[in-house]
């Protein structure tokens, strides 16, 4: 009666639990591979087998019988898990295979609680006086008995009402002794006795002795105990008693109650980690059944979670691991894996390249990027965000002890070089005057300017480059350098042309400036039906057709030249004169 009263509702429970799982073996059953469930002990799986295909998922609800548990659930060649709503799942099924669950019988314990309130009990006070018993005990009622102790004048006029701690559950123990036959009840005094469903001592309600005390021994009580068997064991009992008759009353000295019980069922969870961090509690530990517990799973540095598995079942928060309800003994398996990081190389600015773009590096590993300028280009810097990269050679940049992601960046620069330049001794400028900012393989010009009698002797240059009338050009420059001109006084003298009268022209018309020594050419250029005439002046010197080459000038001096028509006389008849 008690196994009935404790398998009813879940048993009823599973046939509403069923139709997902018969849904998944009748989809599978095309397929032939079979999980097998196989009972030791007392206890129902449901389904007895289920049929899947590879790869497929099979569950199973597992139920202890009263005074039996589930202590372990095992797989030949696939591996269960407690889901969170008690049923047992497994998954990814690669072959037939055949499940264990094993039942144990649980042992029953024995407690005893008792109470000596000593009060009195009202006359003629139906409601009565509550007493309470704080059970701590945890686990599930099997059987009850009550033992009260106290004074009353007049039995016939008690009675006690015992109710469970969940305040629905109450059992009638004594209702007025005597009543019937006698409308009044037991006109003795004394309560001194054991109620239990398996008392020798007859009913309570029947006892009526003339000694005292007038309940005695070991009744039965007016209502079975049973009604509280399967329930919690744990919680606050309480005990009505009440005078329901004018004229008598009692105390209450004394009352215990006595449990036949099983222990609240319990499961070992062992935890273990493997290398790479820890998990906390890291011994086994004991859960009630049907609830869960959680671990704290700590990676060491360097490492991260890599999974947390199992026969236990459960879910990860963080570094929080919780399990599913413990049905069983079971456990939980923390794995760790090597941190690692991404390692970015990036340009910032400017033209070049940098390889490898990422890389993979383990925890506390190095990175190594290459860095190569395009032509014309140097490098500028080269920075990470959580890692310093330092330059080891031939544009090797390493950065070590990566501990998290990090972002390379390069920046280039355009190479440039400065070109100085300067005058020496004077006698002259050069322009531009300041240093020059110049990019790599480009060229500068520099301005020459002699001072009033001197020229250009010479441009001294480690840039390289060459001197075209009073610009310097500088060759390609490659390197810092300096172009460096020097000038040379001279005597110089005027040679000043001139023309007498029209007829043609000399060119250079202006006086000229020449050195000691030096010659100059003037051209001599007749008008249209005119020709030289005459060529003078103190400047000595040839002419050569229309070319006057002065010889080397010692002096200032001038060139004149006159030019004639070719008809020299006409007359007032138009008729030319012959000469």
């Amino acid at each position: 009666m008690i196994m009935q009263g404790r398998n009813k509702l879940p048993f009823a429970g599973v046939l509403v639990l069923l139709f997902p799982m018969m849904a998944i073996g009748s989809e599978a059953a095309r397929t032939g591979l079979t999980v097998t469930a196989v009972v030791q002990g007392q206890g129902f799986v449901d389904p007895p087998a289920a049929k899947v295909s590879a790869g497929g998922t099979a569950q199973f609800l597992a139920l202890a019988a009263f005074g039996w548990r589930l202590t372990e659930v095992s797989g030949d060649t696939c591996a269960p898990l407690a889901d969170e709503l008690g049923f047992w799942v497994v998954s990814d099924i690669q072959a037939d295979c055949q499940l264990v669950f094993e039942f144990v019988e649980q042992e029953l314990a024995e407690a005893e609680f008792c109470s000596e309130p000593d009060f009195l009990i009202p006359d003629n006070l139906p409601a009565g006086i509550n007493d309470f018993l704080d059970v701590d005990a945890a686990g599930e009622v099997v059987e009850v008995r009550v033992e009260l102790s106290g004074q009353h004048s007049w039995v016939g006029d008690l009675k006690f009402i015992l109710t469970h701690p969940d305040q629905l559950t109450s059992v009638d123990l004594i209702d007025r002794p005597g009543i019937p036959p006698s409308s009044a009840g037991c006109s003795e005094s004394g309560f001194d006795l054991l109620l239990s469903d398996d008392g020798v001592d007859g009913p309570v309600n029947e006892q009526c002795r003339d000694t005292p005390p007038a309940l005695f021994g070991n009744p039965v009580p007016e209502q079975p105990l049973e009604g509280f068997a399967g329930l919690d064991l744990a919680g606050v009992w309480v005990l009505n008693v009440s005078d329901n008759a004018f004229q008598d009353v009692g105390r209450l000295e004394r009352w215990c109650l006595s449990f036949s019980y099983l222990p609240e069922a319990s499961y070992v969870v062992t935890p273990s980690a493997g290398n790479g961090g820890s998990i906390i509690p890291d011994s086994p530990q004991a859960v009630s059944a049907g609830s869960a517990i959680s671990f704290e799973v700590l990676p060491d540095e360097g490492f991260e979670i890599d999974q947390v598995g199992g026969s236990c079942g459960g879910s990860l928060d963080g570094e929080i691991f919780t399990t599913a309800a413990v049905l069983a003994d079971c456990t939980v398996q923390a794995s760790f894996a090597a941190l690692s990081y991404q390692v970015t190389a990036v340009i910032g600015q400017g033209q070049g390249s940098v390889s490898p773009a990422q890389q993979t590096v383990s925890h506390g590993g190095t990175a190594l990027v290459s860095v190569l300028p395009d032509p014309g280009w140097r490098i500028e810097d080269v920075r990470g965000d959580s890692c310093t990269p330092q330059l080891v050679g031939g544009g090797q940049f390493q950065a070590e002890q990566i501990v998290a992601d990090c972002l390379i960046t390069v920046d280039f620069e355009l190479i440039t070089h400065t070109v100085t330049p300067s005058t020496q001794g004077g006698g002259g400028s050069i322009s531009p005057d300041d240093p020059q900012t110049v990019l790599d393989g480009d060229t500068v010009d520099f301005q020459l300017t002699p001072s009033s009698g001197f020229l250009v002797d010479e441009v001294n240059s480690s840039c390289g480059g060459s001197l075209s009338g009073l610009i310097f050009t500088t060759a390609p420059v490659f390197a810092d350098c300096e172009v460096v001109a020097r000038f040379r006084f001279v005597e110089t003298f005027t040679v000043t042309p001139l023309v007498d009268g029209p007829g043609g022209s000399i060119e250079p018309g202006k006086p000229q400036q020449v050195e000691s020594g030096a010659s100059l050419v003037f051209e001599l250029i007749p008008d249209p039906g005119f020709v030289i005439d005459q060529l003078g002046g103190s400047c000595e010197g040839e002419l050569d057709d229309s070319r006057f080459i002065t010889s080397p000038v010692s002096a200032d001096c001038t060139v004149q030249v006159s030019f004639r028509a070719l008809v020299d006389d006409l007359f007032e008849d138009r008729f030319e004169v012959l000469p």
